[in-house]
Formats: C-alpha cells, structure tokens, sequence
C-alpha cells in the first residue's frame, strides 16, 4: 500500500467505456480520485453514484480527473461484470471505469489492517508530486491526522469536494529550520498561578504545538530541520518531509529529550541552521529562539554599521554588552565547533530569519532585531519577558506568517482562568464563511489539573471524535468545512423486503404494534454545517471534582482564500520618544474591503527600563541567590553577574514584565491624508502610538472587524513587537551613523 506521500504505483488497465488502455501516469497533472471498488460490493455501488455527482460538478474542469478501478475475487472483471454493477447503481458513468485484471489492487490495498478496513477504498493524489491524502475506511492507526475515517458515503463525498479544491488551489513548498536555545538559563523555574515548570518544558510545548498544527495545513514537499545550541551546535540531521510517516512525531520525541545546560553558541546555530537550507528550490524559512545572549564565538555582531556578520571575533570587537567569552569546557577558549566557511554574511541573503526573544536583555533584542531586519526579505522580531503565553504565541503567530502569501490565519486568541470551582467557562469567536479550516488550540499551565474543550455553533455541539490531538498541557482540533455529521440516531421499523427491490416504499412501515415482524433499521438525522456564524469554545476540567484554579490560553486559527490583510509597523530603529505609525489594510478577493466596522491597535507598554534595574544591583549592592550553573552560563563580567541577579529576582522580573494597555483606533487613510490618490487608500487604515518615553518592548496586538462581499463577516488578530531604544542609544547611533537603519 502506498504511504503518505510516497509516489503511487503506475499501472495500465482497460476503460470500460472505449475499450482503450489507460495508465494513471496518462492523467499527470492533475487532481486525480481514485477508488476501488469490489464488483461484489453493495457500498461500491452506492459509492458509484455519489462519484457520478462529484464528475458532475467537475465535468468541464480540466484540473480534475476521476478513475474508478473494478476488480473481483478471483480473475478479472469483465464488461458484463461493470454493467451488473452501473445498472444496479442506476446511472451512466461518466468517469473512468478501469477494468482491474487481478494485478492493481494488491499495489494500493495490500498490507491494511484493521476494523475500519472496507470497500470502496479511495485515494486523492495531488496533481504534482504525491498522494496528498488517504481516507474512505482508512484504519488511522498509523498517526496520520490529514487520514479520513468514515463509512457515510454522503460525508466521504463532502471531504473529496473540499480535498479537491485545496488541492487545485496549491501553493509553493516551503523549508523551515528552527534553531532552539537550551543553554543552561532556560533551565530557570517559571511559577504560573499554583503550577511551575521549567522554562524549556514552555519551549517543548511551543514547538510541538508548530510542528502539530502545520501538519494539518502542511504539503508534502513541506519539510523541516532542528539545530539545538548550548555550548555548540548540533542539528537533527537533514532536512524531513512533514507529513511523511511518524517525522514529526520522531523530532517531538527528539526536542522533549533534549535537556538544558551549557553556554549560548548562537552565531554556530545561526550558521549551522542557514547551511542545512542551503539553497534548494523550495521557500526557505529560519526559525530562531534564545532566552539570552550569545557568549561563544562564532558570534553575530556589526563588523561595520552596515554590515551584520557570524564569525569568530576578538576581544575587542565583542558585541556590546558582551565583556568576555563563556568556557564550557577547560582550555576551550569560548569557541563552539563549527565546521562551516566563515564568516556568515547576513545582510541580504534570501532566507528571512524570524527571531524569537523571551527574558532577554535589553540589549540584546536589539541584536535579534538587527538578525531579523537584515535579509531580503526581512523576517520578523518577536521578544516578550513572560515565557507563557507569549513563546506559543509567538510560535504559531511566526506559522502565520509563513503561510502570509497563502491562507492561514489568526482568528481570536484570548487567556483566562478557570478558576477554583468552576466546572467550565465559555469563550465565543466568529467565522466567516469563506473559511475552509477552522483550528481550535488550547493550553494551560500544569499537568497535574489537565482541561478539554467543546466546540458549538449555534446550540449544535460539533462532533470531534477522531479529530482532537491531545498532550499533557495542550489540546486542539482541525474541522473542515462544510463539515458533516450526524446530530441524533433514531431506530425505524422496516417491514421486511426483497433485496432485489430497489427502493422501499414509505408504506413499508408499519405500527409498532407489528414491530416483532419487521426489521428495524438506524435512521441518522445528517447536518451540514458552514463556517459562517457566532461559535462557542466550552473550557472544561478533564476531570470535573478538581478544584484548582488553572490559567489557559486559547487560540483560533483559520484557512481561508478569500480574505487577504496586513498589518504593519515601519521597519526601522524607535527611539524613546517617537511616533510609532501602524496600518491595518484589508482585500476580499484582491478587492480593497472597505466596510470595516473596528480597527484598532492594544499596545502593551512597558513600565519599568531594564537599565535601571540592573543599575540597582551596582548601586545598592543588592544580593539574590543566584543559581551557579545560570552564572555560569551568563558572559563574565559584572553585567552578566547582574544580569543573573535580574533573572532570579522574582519581585523584579514581576516589575518588568507588567504593561500598561492602552489602546489607538486608526481612521480610514482617505480622511487624513488628501495627497495621496484615493484609489490607492481604499481599505488602508492608519493611525499613530506616541507614549514612547520609557525604552523597552511594546507588544502590538492588532485587531480589524469587517464584512468582504465575499468573505462575509470577519474579525482577524495578530500581533507585532517593536523595540523601543533609549535616548542615549539613539546619540551613539547617530555618531556611527546607524540611527534609523533597517
């Protein structure tokens, strides 16, 4: 049997309806539904008519090509076999019909196992490469999520639709590396309401939770690399196919068994991580996290104001505030092995480099900004001190941004508690009804109190039996629409009938009274439901007598094609002070949307300056206990010292880490800019943050309501990180004329 996006033997049978010989390869190109189907199987003839009606629809579609294989125990089907079976089935075929003579079906259906295991049996190859999809009475068992396990011929005939239409509205395959810190700070307890947990347990959720979810949005060319770095850099190997087999449940199992410990070999990572995506013919994508600061040669830093470069670099050129080099081993001098070609130029290559920040140093964010800022394209810089929920966010939020030229989209996300007690608590979002997916992530902080969800759309609870993924601190679900499903089943009494009959007539039942001589048959009452409208997620305990009190966090994601939007902040250097312009623009089939009902910006405005706080561990000579092993793994010298002092002080990280909310509406662009063409300000909103004054990082969270002619009723989220710089950054900056650079 052929595996998930393994190449699908070729074969060559007779067509029924000329008598010609066709090969699958004949139909290259194109999105092809191949069943198979038993001459002696009543549900193959059933399947035969809902077949007819997708042609139907695909008739004049070129794109699209529909090969029914017949075969039998025993030899090979012949034409009067297929006419037994089109006639029973009541319709004239204008599909394929392939004669199987007895060598096909072991090629595609050998090997199954299984309860679920039945005919027909069907795939969906996509139009390029590989079978895109498996279902109809697949056993799941192998762990696929994208498999599709259904006896109902009118909900199997509902997934072909939407799998043909996704399929013929590709997009182009991607790459993507993620470089992972797990130098020894990350190995710093984070205390969340009654739970604590290591900080790196946060960053094996973060990537599960990326891995999992673009999974179920995933191509097969799609592929995947890890580089971990602490004292050195070491990656997962070469790149792997996402959906192929168990890869990325084997590099889950591979991040979870990492422990944290050593120094910070960023520029290694860096390098390393650049190098296993080379320069192949897919998108390309680099991933990088860190909760600190590098202090191991090669390192990232301006050789010139212009230039940003990895390389090996002496004492005098270290990156500020780097004072001196972390040994992780006697005698090795601060260097990480790294066997690539230095130096690393960044400036300009063609793979964005998205960074990710969380508790690190001031300035430092200023370096992961520089790293995100310099490629062509530039990626996007992310930093928060809160580890949870900010690293998943920033996770799904960087996915996000991976598919921006294509589909997926942030819908709502919100963080609660359910607190001591409470059984439950419901939280509402709105789709729109040109969404194709819908996908539904929560998570919450300790395992020992764990939490599920129910979803509902207008009083209907929605079936998501077989479709949850579950983890010790997460759950979600992906939904297709139109999505379909049995809402109750009622048993009816049958009179008995002569299966040779075709259709029993209603006045085949009969009272109650005579029920012991009639056969009583299931009758499902069958619904079909469209994304379009007000849905509900119902947060509940697992396990319903616990009364702790457990902080959560939910996510709703979103598939569609229609709807396009940006959100957007200058890419260059804030100084404490400036004006920070944000636009928000949204397009309904490339078509400008200008009923927009909210659009607005909630910025999350730091406090306090980190520069203070640090200046008061000199000052005051103020003393924490300070875990060695995180000493250790600092730079040396009193900042790295103080810097350690911070990360442990609890009183002092809570200070740091709380925000002020304030909020700014932004006004349709045509109202308050008169020289610019109106054309072009169509769906542009625009609107301006200035209380800048104290230096940090403002988190961005942008939000729009509207209604698209096509899309219908909308509402988007997403969020941005912007580095505020103080004032004496900015005099230094003009003096080497970096000030205002990308």
């Amino acid at each position: 049997m052929p595996d998930l996006c393994s190449t699908p033997p070729n074969f060559t049978l007779t067509n029924y309806h000329d008598n010609s010989s066709m090969s699958l390869t004949s139909s290259n190109g194109k999105v092809i539904l191949l069943s198979f189907m038993s001459t002696a199987c009543g549900h193959c003839i059933n399947w035969m008519q809902h077949m007819q009606q997708i042609q139907n629809d695909y008739e004049t579609n070129t794109g699209v090509q529909l090969i029914g294989v017949l075969f039998k125990a025993g030899g090979a089907v012949t034409p009067a076999d297929v006419l037994a079976m089109i006639t029973a089935a009541g319709i004239t075929p204008t599909f394929s019909l392939l004669m199987d003579d007895g060598t096909v079906k072991p090629l595609y259906m050998s090997g199954l196992t299984g309860p679920s295991i039945g005919y027909p049996f069907s795939y969906i190859i996509s139009p390029s490469y590989v079978i895109a999809n498996k279902w109809h009475r697949l056993s799941t068992t192998n762990g696929d999520s994208v498999s599709f396990d259904s006896a109902d011929p009118d909900d199997i005939e509902y997934f072909v639709r939407f799998r043909i239409d996704d399929l013929l509205a590709a997009r182009d395959p991607w790459d993507t590396v993620l470089a992972l810190d797990y130098s020894g700070t990350m190995n710093s307890s984070i205390t969340i309401g009654t739970a604590t947990q290591l900080k790196v347990d946060f960053l094996h959720e973060a990537v599960s939770t990326f891995l999992r979810v673009w999974k179920d949005y995933a191509r097969c060319q799609d592929r995947i690399g890890i580089v971990y770095f602490d004292c050195n850099a070491s990656s997962s190997g070469p790149l792997v196919q996402i959906l192929s087999g168990n890869n990325i449940q084997t590099l889950i199992g591979a991040v979870e068994a990492k422990t944290a410990n050593g120094c910070t070999a960023m520029g290694a990572a860096l390098a390393t991580g650049l190098g296993l995506l080379g320069s192949g013919s897919n998108k390309r994508f680099l991933v990088l996290f860190t909760d600190g600061m590098q202090n191991r040669n090669p390192l990232i830093y301006h050789p010139t104001p212009a230039t940003l470069r990895i390389d090996n670099v002496a004492t005098a050129n270290y990156p500020p505030p780097l004072t001196g080099l972390c040994f992780c081993t006697s005698g090795d001098g601060g260097q990480s092995t790294y066997a690539g070609t230095l130096p690393v130029v960044l400036n300009g290559i063609t793979i964005p480099i998205y960074t990710i920040g969380i508790g690190v140093p001031g300035s430092w964010q200023q370096m992961l900004q520089d790293i995100s800022a310099a490629t062509d394209p530039a990626g996007q810089f992310n930093a928060d001190v809160d580890v949870w929920p900010n690293l998943k966010e920033f996770f799904i939020e960087t996915l996000i941004d991976l598919f921006r030229s294509n589909s997926l989209q942030l819908v709502a996300k919100t963080q609660g508690t359910l607190s001591a007690g409470a059984s439950s608590r419901v939280e509402t979002f709105t789709l729109n009804k040109s969404v194709k997916k819908l996908t539904v992530l929560l998570s919450w902080v300790g395992n020992e109190a764990p939490l599920t969800f129910k979803l509902r759309k207008d009083g209907t609870s929605i079936n998501l039996s077989h479709k949850v993924t579950e983890d010790i601190t997460y759950r979600f679900a992906t939904l297709s629409f139109p999505h379909y499903q049995e809402t109750k089943r009622v048993v009816t009494p049958f009179r008995k009938f002569n299966l040779t009959e075709k259709k029993p007539s209603v006045d085949k039942m009969v009272a109650a009274a005579d029920y012991a001589t009639f056969l009583p048959l299931p009758w499902a009452q069958k619904e079909l439901i469209g994304a379009e409208g007000n849905w509900e997620v119902i947060v509940e305990r697992t396990f319903q007598g616990e009364q702790t009190s457990v902080p959560y966090h939910l996510m709703i994601l979103a598939d569609d094609t229609e709807l396009k939007y940006t959100f957007s902040v200058p890419p260059h250097v804030f100084f404490a002070g400036d004006s920070i312009p944000v636009t928000i623009k949204a397009s309904d089939s490339l078509k400008p949307i200008e009923k927009i009902f909210s659009a607005q910006v909630i910025v999350h405005k730091p406090t306090v300056v980190v520069d203070d706080l640090l200046a008061k561990y000199d000052a005051k000579r103020k003393t924490v206990q300070v875990d060695t092993q995180i000493s250790r793994d600092l730079a040396p010298g009193p900042l790295g010292e103080n810097i350690g002092k911070l990360m442990q002080d609890k009183k002092a990280m809570a200070s740091l880490a709380k925000t002020k909310l304030e909020t700014v509406s932004l006004q349709k662009a045509s109202k308050t800019i008169l020289t610019e063409k109106t054309k072009d300000l169509k769906g542009l909103f625009r609107g301006f943050y200035g209380n800048t004054h104290v230096p940090g990082i403002y988190k961005l969270d942008f939000k729009i309501k509207g209604v698209g002619e096509r899309c219908g009723v909308f509402e988007r989220v997403e969020s941005r990180t912007v580095l505020v710089m103080p004032k004496s950054v900015q005099k230094i900056a003009k003096k080497k004329g970096r000030a205002g650079k990308k």
